[in-house]
Formats: C-alpha cells, structure tokens, sequence
C-alpha cells in the first residue's frame, strides 16, 4: 500500500508534464474455461436442427449466450445469423439484446445502441432486474462510443435499485466515464445539468480535474465539496480515486531520484524531462529535495545505489531501453521506480513502472479507436522514412488482426 501511496504521489508530481488521458473502460464480458460449454453449444445447435422453429430458436438463443461466455464472438455471430425469428416478442427482444452485448464485446458502440433502441426492446414492459441490466448495456455502448455524459447518466439512472458492492462498483463507473471529459465541459454541463445528483457528480468530477496535479489543493476543495454536497451518494462513498486522497497527500515523497541521460544523443530528451519535472515542482507549491542522476556515463546499478544512500524515495528513468532491462532484472529493487521506456525482452519486477512513450502504441489505440467507431476501411498516408515505417506497421499489424480493411497506402 505504501509504494502504490507514493507512486500516486509521483504520478501527481508528472501530471503537469503528461497530457494524454488514460482511458478507462466498462468492465469485460465474463469469460470462461478455454473450450468451457463448447460441447453444450454444439449439443444445442444440433438439437435445434431437429426441433420445431419455436423450440429450435429457444435453443439457439441458449447456444449464444453460452457462446458470448466464453468470448467466442465469431461463433455468437454464426448462431445469431442462422436463428429464424418467430414473430414473438420475446424471441425478438432477446435476439436484439443478445445483438448489442455482441456489439459490445466487439466495441462497436454504435452498433449496439442501433440494437438497443429496436422496437423489440424499447416497446417492452421491464422488471427491475431488466431496467438495470438494458441501462447497463447502454451505458457501456455510450463509453464505448465516447458519449461520456449520456453513459454516466444512464448509470445514474438506476443507481438507486442498486445496493451495496454492486452499486459501488456502478458508482465508480459512473466517476471513470466523467473523468474522460474536459473540464471545461464538466462545468458547463454541471450549469444546464436538470438533477442534483448528475450535477453533484459533474462538479466532482471538475473538481478532481481542475486540481488533479495539485493533490493537497485537491483535498480541501474536496472537503468543500463534501459541505455542499453532503446529501450526495458519492459523499458517503468516495470513489477509491479520491478516498485515497489524504492518505497520499501524508506520505507524498520527500526525495526524487532522476535517472536520466543529460550527454549524448538522448540528452535533448533528458534535460527537457529534467525541466519539466523541476517546473512541476514549484507549481506545486512544495518542498522535494529532487536529486539528477547522469546515466550518460557510469552502471545504472551504481546509480541507484548513490540515490537510495542520498535518501531517495522514488525514481524516475531512466529513459535507455537498455538500463531499464538492467532495473528490472535486479530482484531487489529497493525503492519504486517509473521507467521512462519498455523493457527490451519484456521483463518485468514488481517494483518497476515502464512508462513508454513509443509512438507505435499511439497508433495501436488510434487504431483500436477508430475501429471502435464503426470504421472498418483504411487508408494510410505516412512519411518514407524508418520512422514512418515502424509507425504504419504497427497501425496495419492492429488493425488487420481486428478485421479492418486497408484500401490504399502512400508515402
């Protein structure tokens, strides 16, 4: 617990240098046992083939959700084609769920709210166990989709019905989805926003963004909020990013170790990173005893030594690919360290955080991205040169394994 209190403290103290957000997103389709219920689903189909169409689409339907259990989509798509409907509004309600959970499992958004918003499900009375479960379907096809507001009200919606760990989890999901819009629109939104409770989550949200890197600023505006708010759900039950708040603002690091290379060709890069890091310092507003490590020269090894001697608590670097090999293979590291690269044979130490900022995962999440939205034809205009190279390889690698299509490439 003390090492994840100190690396939320040195993620704070990096927070005025990183910009891209993280994304987070709507929990997973369980999935099962490699080959778990695969003898089930056959079983089914077969015996659907020899059934009348009103049991034969009971079975099918049965053999999908087996099939969506166990993460085969392929298969959950062959099934759902082949299922005749009835006529009956229950077959076709539960065929156009079965549709969106797929859609989702996929990450196609919009294709799923297409399903959701079928006459077959939107016409049908529903009991509360079916309101929570459709608004959850909704809310994680709004994410998905990057409709961040309409998939936090959605969960706002029936977060009454729920109760205890579930409507915790719902409640931290609700914060997650807020979190990814700016803070501009947070507030703008909180002003026009018609329920207390969406407006109570929106200006907590704001506030989390406005003092994100400033986490002792964070902590009292909290405390206001929580004077205003004190009605509010998310008052009595913080989301774990905030009800750690005063625990990382007591054991906020006193000593930083940069590891980075201020001679050589990488040199540009470390001093920029070594400025950064001061600036962020003093905008904090708080005292750090921030020690720099050259690593141009000398085992990074000895390094770590004369840092953890001079007192450090955390680290940061180094940014060679090769000394942070070196850090992760040392079955002792004595303090956390943020790397500021991968590994080169992907090892890994628990007491190690590689940070890379290659330009090759950009292109893995634009491609995850746009596939996401619905688009499945590419073309691709990139520089001819070895960086334009590993750039679109790793875009096409992406974006091929997803079943994307590329029409045309150029330099």
């Amino acid at each position: 617990m003390l090492r994840l209190l100190l690396l939320s403290s040195l993620l704070l103290i990096l927070a005025a240098c990183e910009t891209t957000p993280t994304r987070s997103t709507p929990a997973a389709m369980p999935s099962a046992a490699p080959g778990q219920n695969q003898n089930s689903i056959l079983e089914l189909i077969a015996a659907a083939e020899l059934a009348d169409p009103t049991r034969a689409n009971q079975l099918r339907l049965r053999a999908t959700e087996l099939a969506l259990e166990n993460n085969n989509f392929e298969q959950t798509s062959r099934i759902l084609t082949s299922t005749r409907l009835p006529g009956t509004a229950n077959f076709e309600h539960l065929h156009a769920l079965l549709q969106a959970r797929l859609a989702i499992a996929l990450e196609d958004g919009p294709t799923a709210l297409r399903w959701l918003r079928n006459p077959a499900v939107t016409s049908r009375p529903l009991v509360q166990s079916e309101q929570i479960a459709l608004g959850r379907l909704k809310a994680e096809a709004y994410f998905i989709g990057r409709s961040y507001l309409a998939s936090a009200r959605e969960r706002i919606f029936f977060d009454s019905l729920l109760d205890g760990e579930t409507q915790a989890e719902n409640q931290q999901a609700i914060f997650a989805a807020l979190l990814e819009m700016p803070e501009s629109s947070l507030n703008q939104q909180a002003q026009k926003a018609i329920t207390s409770d969406l407006r109570g989550w929106l200006s907590l949200a704001a506030m989390t963004k406005q003092y994100q890197s400033r986490p002792m600023r964070q902590l009292e505006a909290l405390g206001q909020w929580r004077l205003v708010w004190s009605s509010h759900p998310a008052a009595s039950r913080l989301p774990a990013k905030l009800s750690m708040l005063s625990a990382i603002v007591e054991n906020q690091p006193k000593a930083l170790a940069l590891f980075l290379p201020l001679h050589g060709d990488l040199a540009p890069f470390g001093r920029a990173i070594r400025d950064a890091i001061i600036a962020s310092r003093y905008h904090l507003g708080r005292e750090i005893d921030i020690r720099i490590y050259d690593t141009s020269n000398g085992a990074i090894e000895s390094l770590l030594i004369e840092a953890i001697s001079a007192g450090a608590e955390l680290g940061i670097g180094p940014l060679d690919r090769q000394k942070v090999t070196r850090l992760a293979n040392n079955p002792a590291l004595p303090i956390p360290i943020l790397a500021l690269n991968r590994t080169l044979d992907g090892s890994s130490n628990p007491n190690l955080y590689q940070f890379a900022l290659a330009p090759e995962d950009e292109m893995v999440q634009v491609a995850d991205q746009v596939f996401r939205e619905g688009k499945r034809n590419a073309l691709i205009i990139y520089p001819d040169s070895d960086w334009g190279e590993r750039n679109v390889t790793a875009f096409q690698n992406r974006w091929l394994s997803q079943g994307g299509n590329i029409t045309n490439s150029s330099v």
